[in-house]
């Protein structure tokens, strides 16, 4: 019996996590959990804008996120996280 196909390959799958990564708070009720979640997956594939999208989404206006500042601490704490946990050496974050 052959293995199946997959339904889409790796390439495909970082950029449906970059389409959820860069979605505003606007369009999402304020919330940053599934930006914060897609960039988690994209480092754990050593995709190296993640990083770059999370210092983003901590830095993210409160007024943007209906005055809360909860999901920007924590996109701040995973990215520390990943920062302490991965070889940085050769990332830069602008």
């Amino acid at each position: 019996m052959k293995p199946e196909k997959p339904a889409f390959n790796k390439q495909e799958f970082i950029a449906l996590l970059m389409r959820l990564a860069w979605t505003p708070p606007e369009q999402t009720r304020g919330s940053l959990k599934e930006q914060i979640r897609a960039c988690k997956l994209m480092a754990s594939f050593g995709y190296e804008p993640a990083f770059k999208r999370l210092n983003e989404i901590a830095t993210t206006d409160p007024d943007r996120t209906n005055g809360r500042r909860r999901d920007q601490d924590a996109a701040a704490k995973v990215l520390t996280r990943l920062l302490n946990k991965s070889n940085t050496d050769n990332i830069r974050i602008q």
